[in-house]
């Protein structure tokens, strides 16, 4: 079997600018819908590829062979995107959004298409499907952060239990991107922002990760489930920040075996 090779596509929205879109397709289009899987990326430096290099071949010849359209998105100021960045704010959400509508009018199914957010993309993701947009079946919120105020308030600290030099230069990032206000806060919290949507949300992370405290996971888990959302967990024991891609994949096919890819 060919490997596709993918597809940059440009997506242009005049509240976001362009939206880089790299889409790869099974080559037998015969018309109905197909699952899809969105990636949306973390925070890259000093380079910023954004999508670029997240659709690598085995996982490309992994989604197509079974069907699947396989995608991943550049945040605004990575890759192809317009910024400059927001640090997942609204321009961030918007593009996210945009990406995964252009799928769904491209032939996704939405109800059995993920999107996994990894990091910052997560906090993005857990955002952005709410209030009628169109939302995938699952959405994978990986090593993210959720409740912003609480995680200012843990660097701030010190950040018990973390790497604190790290978390404080993610911190100045965030603040010359964002801000430091607490709408702003509260605008890319997904404690705050998630409650609103509907699709089933599967949290990822590392028990070990210096970077996003287990209990930022815990204070998300509970305003989902608070919400009636479903909602699951994989915590891997000894998992920092980044994780292996295969125990994200497992945790879906064990909670959603009818829609793991």
């Amino acid at each position: 079997m060919t490997i596709p090779e993918p597809r940059t596509i440009r997506l242009r929205d005049h509240r976001s600018g362009v939206v880089e879109l790299f889409v790869a397709e099974p080559d037998d289009q015969r018309g109905e819908r197909r699952p899809a899987l969105l990636i949306v990326h973390g925070h890259q430096f000093p380079e910023r590829p954004g999508g670029r290099g997240r659709l690598t071949p085995p996982l490309i010849e992994r989604l197509t062979g079974r069907g699947w359209i396989a995608a991943a998105v550049s945040q605004p100021g990575y890759g192809g995107s317009s910024g400059p960045p927001d640090c997942c704010g609204p321009r961030t959400q918007a593009a996210l959004r945009i990406a995964f509508r252009h799928l769904v009018e491209r032939g996704a199914d939405p109800t059995r298409s993920i999107v996994w957010g990894i990091s910052r993309g997560a906090v993005a993701a857990s955002c952005a499907f709410v209030d009628g947009a169109p939302e995938p079946g699952v959405l994978v919120l990986q090593s993210g952060t959720y409740d912003m105020e609480g995680w200012v308030s843990w660097v701030r600290a010190g950040a018990p239990g973390g790497n604190a030099e790290l978390a404080n230069a993610i911190l100045a990032n965030q603040e010359r991107e964002a801000g430091r206000n607490l709408d702003a806060l509260r605008a890319r919290s997904g404690v705050v922002q998630a409650p609103r949507g509907r699709c089933d949300v599967l949290i990822v992370h590392g028990a070990r990760d210096p970077q996003a405290p287990s209990e930022d996971r815990a204070r998300m888990l509970a305003a989902l489930q608070l919400a009636g959302r479903r909602v699951e967990t994989a915590v891997m024991p000894e998992g920092e920040h980044a994780l292996p891609p295969r125990f994200a994949m497992e945790a879906l096919a064990e909670h959603w075996p009818h829609l793991a890819p």
